[in-house]
């Protein structure tokens, strides 16, 4: 039988695959995208520029297109001897677009209650560093106060 010519419970079957597919594919993504979301909304509770979001979320959604679209058309070569069924696309589409109502919502909020907590963390952890190294950056600013009052000294711009 010919690949264009396929029974309707074969094609009931792609459209199950690829609605599968899309799914697992946004849920790998997600799972990947979890520690990234944390430094993303730990450096956002840090500084509050915009920038930093913006680029973040382009270069994450144009890795995710690239590795999806990839998938997607190995995944109809394979399973549909290279012909193109436009609704395994589509269906394919629809399950990234449960997975986002669904999961993807739960993720989100997930990495953003987890970065206060980590962003706090890290401002304790910097403070008990800062803390520890003190005297040897005072001995640093004391040194260079002492050779900033001799070179003052030698160049007659203070008075004694």
């Amino acid at each position: 039988m010919d690949a264009a010519l396929s029974s309707p419970q074969r094609q009931a079957l792609l459209l199950l695959y690829s609605l599968a597919l899309g799914a697992l594919l946004a849920l790998i993504f997600g799972i990947v995208r979890l520690p990234f979301d944390f430094i993303k909304h730990t450096a956002l509770l840090r500084c509050k520029k915009q920038t930093f979001r913006i680029i973040y979320d382009l270069f994450f959604d144009v890795l995710f297109s690239i590795i999806y679209a990839v998938a997607v058309v190995l995944f109809i070569y394979a399973s549909n001897d290279g012909v193109i069924r436009y609704f395994m696309i589509v269906s394919s589409l629809f399950g990234t677009l449960l997975y986002h109502l669904s999961l993807g919502k739960l993720f989100k909020r997930l990495s953003k209650a987890a970065a206060r907590p980590l962003y706090n963390a890290g401002v304790r952890i910097y403070r008990r560093i800062k803390k520890l190294l003190y005297p040897i950056y005072a001995a640093g600013m004391n040194k260079k106060v002492k050779l900033y009052i001799i070179r003052k000294i030698r160049t007659g711009a203070v008075r004694r």
